[in-house]
């Protein structure tokens, strides 16, 4: 499928059969991040399993073990813990499976060292941590890599090893809590091997409570960690744990039996990046260019949000009003996009001194600045800047440009530059990254952005602040290539790595005003102008070179018993590269167009995907399978259309609807299975012109289609007959 975008028509392009979002939208920084951090770990004398639950959702296990073994002539203990998570991030499946070991010593708990292995689908990263003499030895390291030197910290006595997603942990961290809480409060060092990085915990200790669990109740005592809005269930005896509930992020860890490891092999991956999108009240007709947006937001954070301030809401483009209670945000957000053409730029390079940027100017979590390869690569795009702004704009464009949008499995810096792709999240360190390679100061952000995706919503996104000096900190997104202005649909809730799970978004004004002509109302219909039952062909061609043909038959047929249009669609294709892209679709509309039902059997190169759309009040139920797997409920305006990739089938129907006269426009909102996007056309009728079609002349009304910049020819009688964009003609093969 093609990616849909405001810029392009969406037919040809090509060849991979996936849900894209046209170079902008989704954040997913690192999913084992988001779904667990700090949720992490469990040990016990006899193995024991965890269900790990999302929205009610089994989405994964963890089986945990504890045995006593002699090594080098000491006697340790060896927690073992493996984690396995099956999810779907729009449509496309993730497996994820974390396998550890951790050797602790037996009287004081202190660990000697860890070991995981990280495997998403195929790809393949190792952790490795030593600790001895109060440090920390940590490495990182894909499979195909060397593990190089490790980075070295160092630790205090009583350190506890936290492992990301990690359940055989958290029977130390209970147990340390426990001894030695004061008043009830605790605080833990703990080291992060998935990071490197030396942290700590604060605990307080709640009432006991009673849970049912496999074998029975349990006594258990309750912990709270605030910053993370996270509650841990410890057995009052043994102090393992027992059930870990994280509100804000829906997921819930608790003791199960051996059953929940067949359970997860036989299901199927729930889908958990729906979850990030919020409808909208509103669908823009140019998202991209929105510069003001007043919006009341309900939405809670996660990661680095839940412990931000307040403080973070306003900025110079936002105004909040409301209350950040931890997690929960609900008010009132202003939002003003503010043009920036580089006055007053500091020059390039230049030293900045200011204590409270220094921050911004080092390597952080997957924003791996002193990377060689991050240094090297700003270097060269920043050669030749005389102004900060310079360099900004040559960075943000280049990683515009040349990183390809595809969900990523972390927001490494490092990893975006050498794969050269990625989501939001490494669009924006890697900007981040080679910003304060540079010395120019730069911070992750992130919050909400609107999408056409879903029926139009606001969506879970990240973007980049840089300091400009005098005209202070400037927004920036790399992904969507807003840099002199940022549309103001970007709602600012965090920063760093973080989330957010949108409760609603409820647009109140914006500026400008979608489309002041009036809108085209499809409530009469139009006489049918193609031949029942018979075979039409239209010829793809790409300059010289034939692409193949589409052949669409249309029938009248009984629906609930009133006559209604079907239209049969077979596709064959030799596009990009020689690859080939079969389809067989077929869509029941009314008489004036409007659809009830879209079926389509795709398959490009060795790829397949089946879509079923069913339409009915204002509302569409889509379901996606085979490569990809989704399944959706989605609002849609009255009288909306309904149109595909490379399938000019659906605008036979269409446009022999339009009222069309020249220097006339008409509006028309259409639905688009393959992205789940709401896409707003303008048809503007330009003037007559006469075409010849299989060698006769035929008068057509010749129409610019905005904003997907394609050239249609349709005849008087309301016949599709032609499409072109740029050297891709696509043509009706005879007359009748």
């Amino acid at each position: 499928m093609v990616e849909v975008n405001h810029l392009s028509w969406p037919v040809i392009e090509i060849p991979e059969i996936a849900i894209q979002q046209s170079k902008c939208r989704f954040l997913l920084l690192a999913l084992t991040l988001l779904i667990l951090w700090p949720v992490f770990g469990c040990a016990a004398e006899q193995p024991q399993y965890f269900s790990i639950k999302m929205n009610d959702k089994l989405i994964g296990y963890a089986v945990v073990d504890r045995e006593t073994i002699t090594k080098d002539g000491q006697t340790l203990i060896k927690l073992t813990s493996e984690t396995s998570l099956k999810v779907a991030l729009l449509g496309k499946v993730r497996n994820i499976l974390l396998d550890s070991e951790t050797l602790i010593h037996p009287e004081t708990n202190d660990p000697i060292s860890f070991r995981l292995t990280d495997t998403t689908n195929e790809v393949i990263r190792h952790v490795d941590s030593e600790f001895l003499d109060g440090k920390a030895r940590n490495w990182i390291y894909r499979e195909d890599e060397t593990r190089g030197e490790p980075v070295e910290s160092e630790i205090p006595a009583g350190t506890v090893v936290l492992g990301s997603n990690n359940f055989d942990h958290w029977h130390l961290l209970l147990e340390a809590a426990e001894d030695r809480a004061i008043q009830g409060e605790a605080k833990i060092p703990v080291f992060l091997p998935d990071t490197g990085k030396l942290d700590s915990v604060d605990l307080t200790r709640g009432e006991m409570t009673e849970v049912s669990l496999p074998g029975g109740m349990r006594n258990c005592i309750s912990w709270r960690m605030e910053a993370a809005n996270l509650k841990a269930l410890a057995d009052a005896s043994t102090n393992e744990l027992v059930r870990l509930d994280l509100p804000s992020q829906q997921t819930t860890i608790e003791l199960a039996d051996e059953n929940v490891v067949k359970q997860v092999q036989k299901s199927q991956a729930e889908e958990v990046l729906a979850r990030h999108f919020a409808h909208s009240n509103i669908v823009f007709d140019d998202y991209l260019n929105v510069s003001k947006m007043n919006a009341e937001i309900d939405v809670n954070v996660i990661g680095t949000g839940i412990a931000a301030d307040q403080s973070v809401l306003t900025t110079t483009m936002q105004g909040f009003e409301g209350t950040k209670k931890t997690e929960h945000i609900v008010g009132t957000v202003n939002v003003t996009s503010i043009p920036y053409d580089g006055n007053y730029s500091p020059p390039f390079p230049t030293e900045t001194n200011q204590p409270e940027l220094i921050t911004w100017l080092e390597p952080s979590e997957y924003i791996e600045s002193d990377d060689p390869s991050v240094v090297g690569k700003s270097e060269q795009l920043t050669e030749g800047a005389t102004t900060r702004w310079d360099a900004v704009t040559k960075i943000g464009n280049w990683v515009y440009e040349k990183i390809a949008y595809t969900i990523a499995d972390t927001p490494s810096a490092r990893l975006a530059l050498e794969t050269k792709k990625g989501d939001c999240g490494p669009h924006s360190t890697l900007m981040v990254a080679m910003l304060r390679a540079q010395g120019i100061p730069a911070r992750l952000v992130g919050g909400l952005v609107y999408t056409p995706t879903f029926g139009g919503s606001f969506g879970q996104h990240a973007w980049v602040e840089v300091h400009m000096g005098e005209a202070g900190w400037l927004a920036v997104d790399p992904t969507t290539g807003e840099f002199q202005r940022m549309s103001a649909t970007h709602i600012k809730l965090f920063e760093g790595l973080g989330g957010v799970v949108p409760k609603s978004v409820k647009v109140t004004a914006f500026e400008p005003p979608n489309r002041t002509t009036e809108p085209f109302e499809p409530s009469r219909a139009k006489p049918m102008p193609w031949t029942l039952g018979k075979e039409y062909a239209f010829n793809y061609k790409q300059g010289e070179k034939e692409l193949g043909k589409e052949t669409v038959v249309i029938n009248k047929i009984k629906l609930d018993g009133k006559e209604v249009f079907e239209l049969m669609s077979d596709i064959m294709l030799v596009v990009k590269d020689d690859t080939s892209l079969k389809s067989s679709a077929t869509l029941v509309v009314a008489p004036n167009a409007l659809p009830f039902s879209f079926e389509r059997d795709l398959k490009v190169a060795s790829q397949e995907v089946k879509i079923e759309c069913s339409f009915k009040d204002n509302l569409v139920s889509e379901k996606i399978s085979g490569t990809t797997n989704l399944s959706n409920e989605i609002k849609v305006p009255a009288g909306v259309y309904c149109f595909d990739n490379n399938l000019i089938g659906c605008w036979v129907l269409i446009c022999s609807q339009l009222v069309l006269e020249p220097d006339t426009s008409v509006n028309i909102k259409t639905f688009h299975p393959s992205s789940l996007q709401i896409i707003p056309l303008t048809i503007t009728a330009k003037a007559i012109d006469t075409i010849k079609i299989a060698g006769k002349e035929l008068e057509c009304i010749k129409c610019e289609v905005l904003p997907i910049k394609n050239t249609f020819w349709i005849s008087r009688n309301g016949r599709f007959v032609r499409a072109q964009q740029g050297e891709l003609v696509i043509e009706l093969t005879e007359i009748d």
